[in-house]
């Protein structure tokens, strides 16, 4: 249900346009919140370095 608001709520905001940062961002937030990872790792210097370094190496499609 969080992911599922927070997506809409981005695109609805942001002119019906599905920004995949943005809904990255609502996925992170929302498994804090449900207990899949920990608001101590969410907002852990190293991992939000490694993660960024990751999406760098992703292939646009």
């Amino acid at each position: 249900m969080f992911f599922n608001a927070h997506t809409y709520y981005s695109i609805k905001r942001n002119s019906d346009v599905a920004e995949p940062m943005r809904i990255v961002g609502a996925l992170l937030a929302d498994s804090a919140l449900t207990g899949v990872i920990s608001w101590t790792d969410l907002h852990d210097k190293t991992a939000i370095k490694d993660f960024s370094e990751s999406l760098g190496k992703m292939k646009r499609c």
